[in-house]
């Protein structure tokens, strides 16, 4: 069982000990689920062989695209590939298809995915048989990435899925007070900052809150749900430069929750937080992650 202090030691090497694989090739895939046009983008790593390939699928906030979310995180994307991962940019609906303004159904929020009760499990199934039809996927190394909305469906799907996520990276997200049973042995960092004003930290007060059916937790109260949720044993915290405050629990079956929280960064995505490297610090995250398989 993987300790807090693996954690922090592994963001060290994060950027000495990468695999070597670069940014490759980007493909679109494109299906239909339940009568609906879906589709994602899928960036390659270089130089990787045959695979398998751990992968990650990245969730855009509400109003965002997979194109939009690609060409924010190119940084982030690259430094993904560079370590073996497969990229998938995963892409919400909207009412009149648009590029843009694409939403999630995390059941009480956002939008039109939302209000036409879109099946996002089942599309995020199918991304997954397709992508595995063409290209071999380590199955015990999957990792879900969301943003906002795109956080809020992570916490909501993590068990309705078709396969089960070794992690979840949320950034910016909210939880409600009916989350589901999130899978035992999946890890999770959850990332916030105080002065978030479109998903608060406090859980009320924000400019969101008229876009969703039913109240936020407090990330404090996320924060005590995951651990309880998880059988985590006790918490470590450590507190760096400007007040950044990290957190983190060994769970039954080999999870891990983490929690960062800093005064400052707000909401969007990319996010620069004061004395830290965020991309380097998800990437150590998911670093101790590979090869932990959820019982």
């Amino acid at each position: 069982m993987k300790t807090f202090r693996t954690v922090v030691a592994g963001l060290i090497i994060v950027f000495s000990n990468v695999s070597g694989h670069a940014f490759a090739e980007s493909f679109t895939l494109e299906f239909d689920v339940d009568g609906t046009s879906r589709n994602a983008i899928i960036q390659m790593p270089e130089g990787a062989g045959d695979g398998p390939y751990p992968l990650i699928m990245i969730f855009h906030g509400g109003g965002g695209s997979a194109h939009r979310m690609q060409r924010v995180s190119e940084d982030f994307a690259r430094s993904l590939n560079y370590g073996g991962y497969v990229v998938a940019f995963m892409n919400g609906t909207a009412r009149r298809n648009t590029r843009n303004l694409r939403t999630w159904n995390a059941d009480h929020c956002c939008a039109y995915a939302a209000d036409e009760h879109i099946d996002d499990a089942a599309y995020v199934n199918a991304v997954y048989a397709a992508l595995t039809a063409r290209t071999p996927i380590i199955e015990d190394e999957i990792y879900l990435f969301g943003h906002s909305n795109g956080a809020m469906l992570s916490y909501r799907i993590a068990s309705d899925l078709s396969f089960t996520p070794d992690a979840l990276v949320i950034v910016s997200g909210a939880m409600f007070e009916d989350q589901p049973t999130l899978p035992r042995g999946t890890s999770i960092l959850a990332i916030h900052t105080r002065d978030d004003e479109t998903l608060s930290f406090s859980g009320d007060g924000d400019r969101s809150a008229r876009h969703r059916t039913a109240p936020i937790l407090a990330f404090d109260d996320v924060r005590d749900r995951l651990e309880a949720m998880q059988s985590c044993g006790d918490r470590e915290t450590n507190t760096q430069l400007n007040a950044t405050l990290i957190t983190g629990a060994a769970c039954e079956n080999g999870g891990r929750v983490v929690t960062l929280v800093s005064d400052e960064g707000g909401h969007a995505w990319p996010k620069d937080l004061p004395g830290v490297h965020l991309d380097g610090f998800i990437l150590g995250f998911l670093r101790g992650e590979r090869g932990s398989v959820p019982q």
